[in-house]
């Protein structure tokens, strides 16, 4: 099998553990002890030379008594430096060595969960779903991202005119709360965007914006339109790092034609999403969801209704329409 650079990499790594410094595992008390040790048997020696009577030149058996302390110090005293030096250096090496294989083994790991959860994604929507599709799904699902735990977005409508034009004006408040359920710090910057006709463009504006409770001025975002609609977006990223959350509320408004519409959309996961629209009876409201369930109602009172949106993914939502009702019919009058 050929080098790779992972190899190349795993081995440079371990080179420069094996050189880095480490702390001492026990080998310079052993050093010490044999040292001792040493010099024990070295005055062992000397002391059985003078009980023994033995001269340098003695080569009897007492001679190789009294000398058998010497050598055995002597060797003592070479281990000693020995494991000063030799193992000193083999605990470090197979100290960076179990540091890098643990290592490899996480990183392996790791690259086998990922491999694993995409295989997953594969075995359970790519035969279920077509190939672009799918490719949807692994983008915008399976990267870190911040999701919605709630939001609550409430509406007002009143009608008016502007140069014998009538008009609906729209005030929104909307405010959601973001988590970080992941390992890493996420990024999060503030976007508005509303579609108005171009004749009502000039009255499309931000009132007021709040993050985790501070004011926020207006030049601290830019405004800007494209294709239709007027967007708000925050000039700075504000930082959510793992299990934090953040606050968002954000007030505007804008003008539509009486027979008008506004579109409730988010770009990431939202779990829960409550709509309330307050309108004048002269107007007739119609909502559609832009998803597959079903709109659920949380309640209806003359001029509010609500809905409840749970589980939305990114690009899902749902449309309000309104136009002018139609004055009711008066009574018939039968005449005899």
């Amino acid at each position: 099998m050929g080098d790779t650079g992972q190899d190349r990499a795993f081995w440079r790594d371990l080179w420069d553990a094996v050189t880095r410094e480490r702390p001492t595992r026990g080998y310079l008390e052993q050093s010490v002890g044999l040292v001792i040790g040493a010099l024990a048997l070295l005055f062992l020696h000397y002391a059985a030379l003078g009980y023994l009577d033995v001269s340098p030149g003695d080569h009897g058996l007492t001679s190789v008594i009294a000398h058998i302390p010497r050598e055995v110090g002597i060797a003592l005293l070479i281990a000693a430096v020995l494991n000063f030096f030799v193992e000193k250096n083999t605990q470090r090496r197979h100290s960076a060595m179990e540091t890098l294989v643990v290592r490899k083994i996480h990183e392996e790991n790791r690259d086998l969960s990922g491999e694993i959860n995409k295989d997953i994604l594969t075995a359970v929507f790519g035969r279920n779903v077509g190939e672009l599709s799918f490719k949807q799904i692994r983008e915008r699902l399976s990267q870190p991202a911040l999701h919605r735990v709630e939001a609550v977005v409430e509406f007002v409508l009143s009608l008016g005119k502007e140069a014998n034009l009538e008009l609906v004006t729209l005030k929104a408040s909307a405010s959601y709360v973001l988590a970080n359920t992941t390992t890493i710090a996420l990024a999060h910057k503030v976007k508005v965007g509303t579609a108005s006709p171009a004749v009502f463009a000039s009255r499309s504006k931000i009132s007021s914006v709040q993050v985790n409770g501070i004011d926020k001025a207006s030049e601290e975002f830019e405004c800007f339109s494209e294709s239709g609609i007027v967007n708000w977006v925050a000039k700075n990223e504000i930082i959510v790092r793992p299990g934090e959350t953040l606050a968002v509320r954000v007030n505007y408004e804008r003008a539509e034609y009486a027979s008008g519409s506004e579109v409730i959309c988010s770009q990431m996961p939202t779990e829960c999403c409550r709509v309330v629209l307050a309108y004048p009876d002269k107007l007739k409201i119609y909502a559609t969801p832009l998803h597959v369930d079903e709109l659920e109602s949380s309640g209806t009172l003359d001029g509010v209704k609500s809905w409840e949106l749970k589980g939305l993914l990114p690009g899902q939502g749902m449309a309000i329409y309104w136009s002018p009702a139609l004055p009711s019919s008066p009574p018939a009058v039968q005449v005899e």
